[in-house]
Protein backbone atom coordinates (compact mmCIF):
# COMPACT_ATOMS: atom_id res chain seq x y z
CA UNK A 1 0.00 0.00 0.00
CA UNK A 2 2.84 2.50 0.99
CA UNK A 3 4.49 1.45 -2.33
CA UNK A 4 1.26 2.49 -4.14
CA UNK A 5 1.25 5.67 -2.68
CA UNK A 6 4.85 6.11 -3.11
CA UNK A 7 4.39 5.77 -7.25
CA UNK A 8 0.99 7.69 -7.34
CA UNK A 9 2.69 10.74 -5.22
CA UNK A 10 6.32 10.10 -7.44
CA UNK A 11 3.93 10.89 -10.81
CA UNK A 12 2.50 13.96 -9.23
CA UNK A 13 5.87 15.41 -8.66
CA UNK A 14 7.11 14.25 -12.15
CA UNK A 15 4.22 15.91 -13.93
CA UNK A 16 4.24 18.50 -11.61
CA UNK A 17 8.24 19.04 -12.59
CA UNK A 18 7.37 18.40 -15.97
CA UNK A 19 4.53 21.03 -16.24
CA UNK A 20 6.20 24.09 -14.18
CA UNK A 21 9.22 23.08 -17.04
CA UNK A 22 7.79 23.77 -20.06
CA UNK A 23 8.48 26.90 -22.03
CA UNK A 24 6.09 29.47 -22.84
CA UNK A 25 8.81 31.73 -24.84
CA UNK A 26 6.54 31.67 -27.79
CA UNK A 27 3.26 33.33 -26.44
CA UNK A 28 5.55 36.58 -26.13
CA UNK A 29 5.83 37.02 -29.48
CA UNK A 30 2.33 35.70 -30.85
CA UNK A 31 -0.18 38.13 -31.91
CA UNK A 32 -4.13 37.86 -30.94
CA UNK A 33 -3.53 34.87 -28.05
CA UNK A 34 -7.36 35.05 -26.79
CA UNK A 35 -9.16 35.18 -30.32
CA UNK A 36 -11.91 33.46 -31.08
CA UNK A 37 -11.84 31.73 -34.37
CA UNK A 38 -14.61 32.78 -36.68
CA UNK A 39 -16.16 35.23 -34.32
CA UNK A 40 -16.06 39.14 -35.80
CA UNK A 41 -14.36 41.99 -33.56
CA UNK A 42 -16.44 45.23 -33.89
CA UNK A 43 -13.93 48.13 -33.63
CA UNK A 44 -15.53 50.25 -31.11
CA UNK A 45 -13.30 53.76 -32.87
CA UNK A 46 -13.32 54.47 -36.61
CA UNK A 47 -10.66 57.02 -36.59
CA UNK A 48 -11.16 59.89 -39.81
CA UNK A 49 -8.80 62.18 -41.10
CA UNK A 50 -9.38 65.46 -39.92
CA UNK A 51 -7.98 68.45 -43.10
CA UNK A 52 -6.19 71.19 -41.27
CA UNK A 53 -4.26 73.86 -41.68
CA UNK A 54 -0.27 72.20 -43.44
CA UNK A 55 -1.69 69.16 -44.32
CA UNK A 56 -1.55 68.15 -48.64
CA UNK A 57 -4.12 66.41 -50.41
CA UNK A 58 -4.42 65.03 -53.26
CA UNK A 59 -7.62 65.89 -55.66
CA UNK A 60 -8.44 63.67 -58.75
CA UNK A 61 -11.69 64.73 -60.53
CA UNK A 62 -12.71 61.96 -63.24
CA UNK A 63 -15.88 62.08 -65.69
CA UNK A 64 -16.82 60.17 -68.34
CA UNK A 65 -15.91 63.31 -70.68
CA UNK A 66 -11.80 63.19 -69.55
CA UNK A 67 -11.17 66.67 -71.73
CA UNK A 68 -14.41 68.54 -69.68
CA UNK A 69 -12.70 66.83 -66.27
CA UNK A 70 -8.96 67.95 -67.21
CA UNK A 71 -8.98 71.78 -66.16
CA UNK A 72 -9.74 70.11 -62.67
CA UNK A 73 -6.31 68.49 -62.70
CA UNK A 74 -4.77 71.29 -63.54
CA UNK A 75 -4.14 70.90 -67.16
CA UNK A 76 -5.88 70.98 -70.33
CA UNK A 77 -6.78 68.67 -73.09
CA UNK A 78 -5.01 68.27 -75.59
CA UNK A 79 -5.37 66.40 -79.14
CA UNK A 80 -2.92 63.90 -78.35
CA UNK A 81 -5.15 62.68 -75.85
CA UNK A 82 -2.98 63.86 -72.81
CA UNK A 83 -2.72 66.44 -70.29
CA UNK A 84 -0.88 70.00 -71.03
CA UNK A 85 -0.31 72.05 -68.01
CA UNK A 86 -1.90 75.65 -68.43
CA UNK A 87 1.66 77.13 -68.48
CA UNK A 88 2.42 75.01 -71.87
CA UNK A 89 4.15 71.93 -69.75
CA UNK A 90 3.42 68.51 -69.49
CA UNK A 91 1.52 67.40 -66.58
CA UNK A 92 0.09 64.09 -67.78
CA UNK A 93 1.69 60.97 -65.75
CA UNK A 94 1.31 59.44 -69.52
CA UNK A 95 5.35 58.88 -70.29
CA UNK A 96 6.42 59.11 -66.74
CA UNK A 97 7.91 56.44 -64.35
CA UNK A 98 5.38 54.80 -61.62
CA UNK A 99 7.83 56.55 -59.28
CA UNK A 100 7.77 60.14 -61.28
CA UNK A 101 3.98 60.00 -61.37
CA UNK A 102 3.69 59.35 -57.74
CA UNK A 103 5.75 62.04 -57.07
CA UNK A 104 3.75 64.58 -58.59
CA UNK A 105 0.42 63.06 -56.95
CA UNK A 106 2.01 63.09 -53.59
CA UNK A 107 2.72 66.90 -53.75
CA UNK A 108 -0.91 67.57 -53.81
CA UNK A 109 -2.51 70.82 -53.13
CA UNK A 110 -1.51 72.66 -49.44
CA UNK A 111 -3.72 73.61 -47.06
CA UNK A 112 -3.15 76.88 -45.91
CA UNK A 113 -3.44 78.89 -42.68
CA UNK A 114 -7.26 80.12 -43.36
CA UNK A 115 -7.87 76.59 -43.86
CA UNK A 116 -8.29 76.60 -47.66
CA UNK A 117 -6.96 74.86 -50.75
CA UNK A 118 -6.38 77.09 -54.34
CA UNK A 119 -8.50 73.98 -56.44
CA UNK A 120 -8.45 74.72 -60.63
CA UNK A 121 -11.25 76.46 -61.96
CA UNK A 122 -13.40 76.68 -58.43
CA UNK A 123 -10.61 78.96 -56.65
CA UNK A 124 -10.52 78.83 -52.88
CA UNK A 125 -12.30 75.96 -51.84
CA UNK A 126 -12.46 75.98 -47.52
CA UNK A 127 -11.10 72.28 -46.33
CA UNK A 128 -10.09 72.65 -43.13
CA UNK A 129 -12.11 70.82 -40.48
CA UNK A 130 -13.65 68.49 -42.80
CA UNK A 131 -13.32 64.54 -43.40
CA UNK A 132 -12.11 63.37 -46.75
CA UNK A 133 -15.62 62.04 -47.63
CA UNK A 134 -17.24 65.82 -46.67
CA UNK A 135 -14.64 66.95 -49.02
CA UNK A 136 -15.57 64.38 -51.79
CA UNK A 137 -19.12 65.32 -51.01
CA UNK A 138 -18.56 69.21 -51.06
CA UNK A 139 -16.07 69.47 -54.16
CA UNK A 140 -18.92 67.13 -56.18
CA UNK A 141 -21.53 69.59 -55.28
CA UNK A 142 -19.60 72.64 -56.07
CA UNK A 143 -18.47 71.24 -59.45
CA UNK A 144 -22.03 70.31 -60.16
CA UNK A 145 -23.33 73.40 -59.26
CA UNK A 146 -20.07 75.26 -61.58
CA UNK A 147 -22.09 73.72 -64.40
CA UNK A 148 -18.51 72.50 -66.27
CA UNK A 149 -19.39 68.82 -65.60
CA UNK A 150 -22.55 66.82 -64.75
CA UNK A 151 -21.26 63.60 -63.54
CA UNK A 152 -17.23 64.39 -61.47
CA UNK A 153 -16.26 61.40 -59.55
CA UNK A 154 -13.71 62.48 -57.63
CA UNK A 155 -11.07 60.90 -55.51
CA UNK A 156 -9.47 62.66 -52.13
CA UNK A 157 -6.72 61.23 -50.25
CA UNK A 158 -4.11 62.63 -47.47
CA UNK A 159 -0.74 62.95 -49.16
CA UNK A 160 1.43 63.64 -46.16
CA UNK A 161 -0.10 60.36 -44.21
CA UNK A 162 3.29 59.97 -42.18
CA UNK A 163 3.35 57.50 -39.18
CA UNK A 164 6.64 57.61 -37.25
CA UNK A 165 7.63 54.48 -35.61
CA UNK A 166 10.61 53.94 -32.80
CA UNK A 167 11.51 50.90 -30.66
CA UNK A 168 11.97 47.33 -31.33
CA UNK A 169 11.00 48.03 -35.30
CA UNK A 170 12.34 45.51 -38.14
CA UNK A 171 13.83 48.50 -40.58
CA UNK A 172 12.89 46.25 -43.63
CA UNK A 173 9.79 47.51 -45.34
CA UNK A 174 9.97 48.30 -48.45
CA UNK A 175 8.16 50.40 -50.88
CA UNK A 176 4.75 48.22 -51.91
CA UNK A 177 2.53 49.55 -54.34
CA UNK A 178 -1.44 48.08 -55.36
CA UNK A 179 -4.74 48.95 -57.28
CA UNK A 180 -3.93 51.18 -60.83
CA UNK A 181 -4.11 54.57 -61.94
CA UNK A 182 -4.79 57.42 -59.72
CA UNK A 183 -6.03 55.42 -56.90
CA UNK A 184 -3.03 53.18 -56.63
CA UNK A 185 -2.11 52.63 -53.26
CA UNK A 186 1.88 52.98 -52.26
CA UNK A 187 3.56 52.57 -48.65
CA UNK A 188 6.98 53.52 -48.25
CA UNK A 189 9.33 52.53 -44.76
CA UNK A 190 12.51 55.18 -44.64
CA UNK A 191 14.52 53.94 -41.74
CA UNK A 192 15.71 57.04 -39.90
CA UNK A 193 19.01 55.36 -38.93
CA UNK A 194 20.46 51.90 -39.36
CA UNK A 195 19.93 50.96 -35.42
CA UNK A 196 16.02 51.40 -35.00
CA UNK A 197 13.24 53.37 -35.84
CA UNK A 198 11.86 55.32 -38.93
CA UNK A 199 9.28 57.14 -40.61
CA UNK A 200 6.11 55.45 -42.44
CA UNK A 201 4.58 57.09 -45.70
CA UNK A 202 1.56 55.92 -46.97
CA UNK A 203 -0.73 57.58 -49.95
CA UNK A 204 -4.13 56.64 -51.40
CA UNK A 205 -5.47 55.21 -47.92
CA UNK A 206 -8.06 56.83 -45.82
CA UNK A 207 -6.59 55.27 -42.69
CA UNK A 208 -4.03 52.71 -41.81
CA UNK A 209 -4.63 50.18 -38.32
CA UNK A 210 -1.85 49.30 -35.75
CA UNK A 211 -1.55 45.85 -37.77
CA UNK A 212 -1.06 47.47 -41.23
CA UNK A 213 1.62 50.05 -40.39
CA UNK A 214 3.77 46.94 -38.40
CA UNK A 215 3.21 44.66 -41.65
CA UNK A 216 4.42 47.25 -43.77
CA UNK A 217 7.52 48.00 -42.05
CA UNK A 218 9.33 43.99 -42.23
CA UNK A 219 6.91 43.23 -38.94
CA UNK A 220 8.35 43.57 -35.66
CA UNK A 221 11.67 41.54 -34.61
CA UNK A 222 12.22 38.76 -32.11
CA UNK A 223 12.95 41.29 -29.17
CA UNK A 224 9.77 43.45 -29.49
CA UNK A 225 7.34 43.54 -26.80
CA UNK A 226 3.97 43.42 -28.40
CA UNK A 227 1.91 43.50 -25.20
CA UNK A 228 3.49 47.15 -24.48
CA UNK A 229 2.93 49.32 -27.66
CA UNK A 230 2.51 53.26 -27.18
CA UNK A 231 0.74 55.34 -29.42
CA UNK A 232 1.68 59.41 -28.73
CA UNK A 233 -1.03 60.93 -30.37
CA UNK A 234 -1.35 65.21 -30.77
CA UNK A 235 -4.80 66.52 -29.84
CA UNK A 236 -6.20 69.76 -29.30
CA UNK A 237 -5.25 70.26 -25.17
CA UNK A 238 -1.68 68.20 -26.37
CA UNK A 239 0.02 64.88 -26.52
CA UNK A 240 -2.01 61.83 -25.10
CA UNK A 241 -0.64 58.28 -25.01
CA UNK A 242 -2.38 55.11 -25.43
CA UNK A 243 -1.10 51.65 -24.81
CA UNK A 244 -1.71 48.36 -26.93
CA UNK A 245 -1.67 45.12 -26.29
CA UNK A 246 -1.29 43.05 -29.25
CA UNK A 247 -1.49 40.00 -27.70
CA UNK A 248 -5.31 40.56 -27.15
CA UNK A 249 -8.43 41.53 -28.53
CA UNK A 250 -8.66 43.95 -27.05
CA UNK A 251 -6.74 46.24 -29.24
CA UNK A 252 -10.08 46.88 -31.65
CA UNK A 253 -11.72 48.39 -29.02
CA UNK A 254 -8.60 51.21 -28.39
CA UNK A 255 -8.89 54.89 -29.76
CA UNK A 256 -5.31 54.16 -31.44
CA UNK A 257 -5.96 51.06 -33.40
CA UNK A 258 -6.29 53.10 -36.38
CA UNK A 259 -3.60 55.32 -36.40
CA UNK A 260 -3.81 59.01 -37.28
CA UNK A 261 -1.08 60.74 -39.60
CA UNK A 262 1.75 62.11 -37.30
CA UNK A 263 1.08 59.31 -34.77
CA UNK A 264 4.13 58.41 -33.09
CA UNK A 265 4.19 54.71 -32.66
CA UNK A 266 6.90 53.51 -29.72
CA UNK A 267 7.07 49.33 -29.30
CA UNK A 268 9.25 48.44 -26.12
CA UNK A 269 12.31 46.24 -27.06
CA UNK A 270 13.42 43.10 -24.65
CA UNK A 271 16.75 44.54 -23.55
CA UNK A 272 19.52 41.50 -23.75
CA UNK A 273 20.91 42.03 -20.65
CA UNK A 274 17.29 41.65 -19.31
CA UNK A 275 16.08 38.16 -20.95
CA UNK A 276 19.94 37.10 -20.10
CA UNK A 277 18.51 37.53 -16.56
CA UNK A 278 15.42 36.05 -16.86
CA UNK A 279 16.93 33.10 -18.98
CA UNK A 280 19.15 32.57 -15.91
CA UNK A 281 16.54 32.82 -13.41
CA UNK A 282 14.45 30.59 -15.47
CA UNK A 283 17.58 27.77 -16.00
CA UNK A 284 18.20 28.14 -12.00
CA UNK A 285 14.61 27.57 -11.28
CA UNK A 286 14.60 24.19 -13.54
CA UNK A 287 17.60 23.01 -11.58
CA UNK A 288 15.83 24.13 -8.21
CA UNK A 289 12.97 22.20 -9.38
CA UNK A 290 14.70 19.04 -10.57
CA UNK A 291 17.18 18.58 -7.11
CA UNK A 292 14.00 18.55 -5.54
CA UNK A 293 12.45 16.23 -6.91
CA UNK A 294 15.09 14.39 -7.25
CA UNK A 295 15.55 14.32 -3.07
CA UNK A 296 12.02 13.77 -2.47
CA UNK A 297 12.26 10.69 -4.74
CA UNK A 298 15.08 9.87 -2.42
CA UNK A 299 13.13 10.34 0.33
CA UNK A 300 10.17 8.38 -0.69
CA UNK A 301 12.38 4.98 -1.78
CA UNK A 302 14.13 5.40 1.57
CA UNK A 303 10.27 5.39 3.62
CA UNK A 304 9.06 2.59 1.22
CA UNK A 305 11.86 0.69 2.56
Amino acid sequence: MIKLITRSTLICLLSILFLGTSCDAPKQFAYMQDVDYAKQYAVLHNNEVVISSGDRISIYVGSAFPELAAPFNGGAFDAGGGLTALTGGPTSTQGLSDEDSRGQRRLGYLVGLDGSINFPVLGKVQVAGKTLPEIRTMLEGLIIESKYLTDPRIEVFLANYKIYLLGAIANQGKGQAGGQGQAAQFSMFTPLSEVRGGVLRVEAQDRVNILEAIAMTGDLPQNSRVDKIKVIRKEALGYKTYALDLTSVDVYQSPAFYLMPNDIVYVQPRYRNVETIDRAMQLSGYVFSTISSITALVALVKLAK
